[in-house]
């Protein structure tokens, strides 16, 4: 049996389709780049809060053993940090430098694009 058609069309026209779709790429162009901007800022914020962990940390393990350690790896040997608390928020180590002497400390991340010594390195707060 052959169905009758009436004379309106169910369906999206050719038109609708694409307005549709030009309002949905032009929220995505607004939305990703401010989106890509917040993981940036929440990844610096949290590599912040690590360093400051990892210098509470140090300073726990100067009370007791009377000098910093030479490696930040003896800090997760001794449970003051949890075994991936070495790295950064952006997946690299941190920049540990101890003296010979273990009186003195440098630490900070080397930052999102991970070249040591340029404007977006994080340093601990001390």
């Amino acid at each position: 049996m052959k169905k009758k058609h009436s004379g309106k069309q169910r369906g999206y026209s050719l038109m609708e389709v694409l307005v549709v779709l030009g309002i949905i790429g032009l929220v995505l162009a607004v939305a990703i780049p401010s989106f890509v901007a917040a993981l940036g800022y929440a990844q610096k914020v949290t590599t912040q809060m690590e360093l400051a962990s990892i210098t509470a940390a140090l300073e726990m393990y100067r009370g007791e053993k009377q000098k910093y350690p030479a490696r930040l790896e003896e800090l997760v040997a001794e449970k003051l940090l949890p075994a991936g608390g070495v790295m950064d928020s952006y997946n690299r180590p941190y920049v540990y430098q101890c003296t010979a002497n273990g009186t003195d400390y440098k630490l900070h991340s080397t930052g999102k694009d991970g070249v040591d010594g340029n404007d977006d390195d994080i340093a601990a707060a001390r």
